[in-house]
């Protein structure tokens, strides 16, 4: 387990970094009908907690998953949460957040949230993503990817240009 730990009122709060080593993304699939994995990013918010987000696609859905430990955040409800990530600059909600949390247990076995939210519905943004996306290894054949909308209001297609 790797800890991360930052100063919080006189004492180390360590938070456990999120484990996806048994994930394998999905390349091809969206022309089986299946999620079409996108993208990655990690970092750490300001008090320490490292995240790791991914971008998939299904359909005429686009979804950023959210990881990070649930220490100090058992009961967070979903307004809080969308609060959190918007606080973290890791997403923009113009409008009402939409976020679809859910417990799970990493790689590792360290409780993590999932939060999900809808990054693109359709041929609309939804929300604007605030961080740099890392590239999947790309497959031979790659469906069609939506364009995303980023805080810095470029907007850039992950099929075309290089993250």
């Amino acid at each position: 387990m790797i800890l991360w730990g930052s100063k919080k009122g006189g004492s180390m709060i360590s938070f456990p970094k999120p484990d996806r080593s048994a994930f394998s993304p999905n390349l091809a699939a969206e022309a089986e009908g299946l999620e079409f994995d996108i993208g990655w990013a990690e970092g750490e918010w300001k008090d320490g907690r490292p995240y790791r987000a991914e971008l998939w696609s299904w359909k005429d859905l686009s979804v950023v998953t959210f990881f990070f430990s649930t220490l100090g955040l058992e009961d967070a409800q979903e307004a809080e949460l969308a609060g959190l990530l918007e606080k973290e600059s890791l997403v923009e909600f113009p409008g009402t957040p939409k976020v679809y949390p859910e417990r799970v247990r990493d790689s590792a076995g360290n409780e993590m949230w999932s939060v999900n939210v809808p990054v693109r519905e359709g041929n609309e943004n939804v929300v604007k993503l605030g961080f740099r996306l890392n590239r999947y290894s790309a497959p031979l054949h790659r469906p069609q990817v939506p364009r995303f909308e980023f805080l810095n209001n470029r907007i850039f297609s992950l099929a075309t240009r290089k993250l």
